[in-house]
């Protein structure tokens, strides 16, 4: 999980590596901030930082899922957008776990549910960060593949970011192990051809359909 820098020494330029692998033992657990079929959600520090930890509901992987999972996890460390939230590093033992921003007001869906008034200067800026956050991962090739409410998140002043991109492949496996039956409604988001087994495939034109649901 590396990737080279130039880093300036005097005269000359030496190549160092950043690594996003992050050691288990370095992560302080606090409360649960929620839980789906994918992984359960903790409020935690790392390094003196407030973040997000997602431990995932799975202790081993298959070597080719675990490669992905890793492969991933880095192209997520690379990402670099204000309308994303910041990816920090991730596990792979004893547990998976993706470590990120900490949002502090939570999903927009918890927002909507809990009735909370929301100006609708701040609707059309959640509605503008969400399409901006779509339109750069769609620009780097990058399907979401569940654009819902519950995946934008909210931070101190409702600027929104979109959340739980990418991954597929390891969710299906975790979702197909799991225990956890919390799917948190995602079908009523998912655009129409992605019912059929056969034919539906996920596309770009099915994260713009998922997100007009959710502008809706």
């Amino acid at each position: 999980g590396q990737e080279l820098v130039q880093i300036n020494t005097g005269n000359a330029i030496v190549l160092d590596r950043i690594s996003y692998v992050i050691g288990y033992s370095e992560l302080c657990f606090g409360p649960s901030l929620g839980e789906g079929s994918f992984g359960k959600v903790y409020q935690g520090t790392w390094r003196q930082t407030e973040v997000a930890i997602k431990q995932l509901h799975v202790h081993q992987l298959s070597t080719e899922i675990a490669a992905e999972f890793e492969n991933e996890a880095q192209v997520m460390a690379r990402l670099r957008s204000p309308k994303i939230p910041q990816f920090y590093g991730y596990c792979m033992s004893p547990h998976y776990c993706l470590v990120m921003e900490y949002m502090p007001n939570g999903s927009l869906y918890q927002v909507l549910h809990n009735q909370q008034p929301l100006d609708w200067s701040i609707r059309l800026r959640i509605a503008l960060d969400i399409s901006l956050g779509l339109n750069f991962l769609h620009q780097e090739n990058i399907l979401h593949r569940d654009v819902k409410s519950l995946n934008v998140l909210l931070g101190q002043n409702y600027e929104a970011k979109l959340a739980d991109f990418g991954l597929s492949r390891i969710k299906k496996e975790i979702q197909s192990s799991s225990t956890a039956k919390n799917s948190s409604g995602t079908l009523f988001w998912m655009a129409p051809e992605l019912f059929s087994r056969t034919t539906g495939t996920q596309t770009k034109k099915s994260d713009i359909y998922s997100l007009g649901v959710t502008l809706w």
